[in-house]
């Protein structure tokens, strides 16, 4: 399961913690989520998921 979990402080800083996600996708999502609240990332860590390869998904056509 996918899971997004934003803090905001009382000084207005900003944490984005994304869970259940893999690859380099989770810093574009959080580069759209941080776009989106109109901010910019001060610091950025990544966890052990960024470093796993995202599952390729095969798409099966039948022709009729």
């Amino acid at each position: 399961m996918q899971e997004i979990e934003i803090t905001i402080d009382e000084e207005g800083l900003t944490e984005i913690d994304l869970k259940g996600f893999a690859g380099k996708g989770c810093s574009q999502l959080t580069d759209k989520l941080v776009k989106g609240l109109s901010g910019e990332v001060n610091t950025r860590q990544t966890k052990k998921e960024y470093y796993k390869p995202v599952p390729k998904v095969k798409v099966k056509q039948q022709q009729q």
